[in-house]
């Protein structure tokens, strides 16, 4: 079945209020038609928005807004941004459970779901390090080294003491040759804790560049 007649199926479902069934039928799916793209993350949207799964839901939303949508499917987007926004729930408004989504997308190497996710959260939260670290790497696994690098920056500016953020850019640049930087960044990890399992991992990295 190719994915024009799968999301045909899952409207039919969804006008029939089948959120599950909509939700089972396309969750796996990933069309490349910029158009197809769009209207398959609206069903998103609304599967996991009617079956409670706030964050999810959120994160279908961001990603199609990232599509660049025009006209009616704007207004529907923005319809749904709001019906989110009136979604008192703590599973949307906490950092908890985007954080998880976002954990989970790395784990799956579902770069750009991740990004979205991370992106949400530094947006909401813009002093948590954590959330930019994550963003970072998952930059740096997608292979977006500038973005990865600004980002880890801007992590290790909220909280000098973070370091795997310092071990992370230290690898990055030592993987572009540029070994004075990595030494830098390897000697900022260490000297943040030189007893931690990173510090350690930092302190590696630069006897192996001494050596």
């Amino acid at each position: 079945m190719n994915i024009p007649e799968t999301l045909k199926n899952a409207l039919n479902l969804r006008n029939q209020k089948l959120w599950q069934d909509c939700l089972t039928l396309i969750e796996n799916l990933n069309p490349e038609h910029a158009a197809a793209k769009r209207y398959h993350r609206r069903l998103l949207l609304e599967c996991h928005f009617h079956l409670n799964q706030f964050t999810k839901a959120h994160i279908a939303l961001t990603e199609a807004l990232a599509l660049n949508p025009e006209g009616r499917e704007l207004e529907a987007l923005i319809y749904w941004q709001g019906r989110l926004e009136s979604s008192l729930t703590e599973d949307v408004t906490s950092s908890s459970g985007m954080e998880k989504l976002g954990l989970q997308y790395l784990r799956e190497k579902k770069w750009q779901a991740a990004q979205s996710t991370f992106n949400s959260l530094c947006q909401k939260y813009p002093q948590d390090a954590k959330h930019r670290y994550h963003l970072g790497i998952s930059y740096l696994e997608s292979g977006d080294l500038a973005k990865a690098i600004i980002n880890l920056k801007h992590c290790v500016q909220i909280d000098c003491l973070m370091q795997k953020a310092w071990y992370a850019l230290g690898s990055v640049f030592l993987s572009e040759g540029l070994t004075k930087n990595a030494l830098e960044y390897f000697t900022e990890g260490y000297s943040a804790d030189p007893f931690h399992a990173d510090g350690l991992a930092c302190h590696k990295a630069l006897k192996d560049l001494k050596n």
